[in-house]
């Protein structure tokens, strides 16, 4: 099956704290791009819900985000760190810490940058 992202993402672990009206839910990033990420948690909603989201980087910065669930795949919690379960979200408007989200999406594309001109220099 052919990719149908035309945004780059990066593998990032950010916790998530998430719900349809209250942040009730919790999970991790797995990873960002500019106009989603992916959530990993054995707690799923179905498509097409609208979730809010609180994401905490590792500096304690706040990210709040609205988002609509665009696939979801349910494992059991036994299984999560051994499979792909969670689910994939669309970012429909930031709350706060739009900013700071486009950093860190920036920050990691300059290292996935760096490291393939380091491959490329070694090869």
């Amino acid at each position: 099956m052919a990719e149908k992202r035309q945004e780059r993402r990066h593998r990032k672990r950010l916790q998530v704290k998430f719900g349809p009206t209250s942040l009730i839910k919790v999970g991790f990033t797995d990873n960002l791009s500019e106009v989603g990420l992916f959530v990993k948690t054995p707690t799923v909603f179905s498509p097409p819900s609208i979730l809010q989201l609180e994401l905490t980087t590792s500096a304690n910065e706040m990210i709040v985000l609205e988002g609509k669930v665009v696939w979801a795949k349910k494992v059991p919690p036994t299984l999560i760190n051994k499979t792909k379960g969670g689910m994939g979200i669309l970012i429909l408007r930031f709350v706060q810490g739009e900013e700071i989200y486009l950093r860190l999406c920036q920050e990691m594309g300059d290292k996935s940058l760096e490291k393939n001109l380091i491959a490329c220099a070694g090869a």
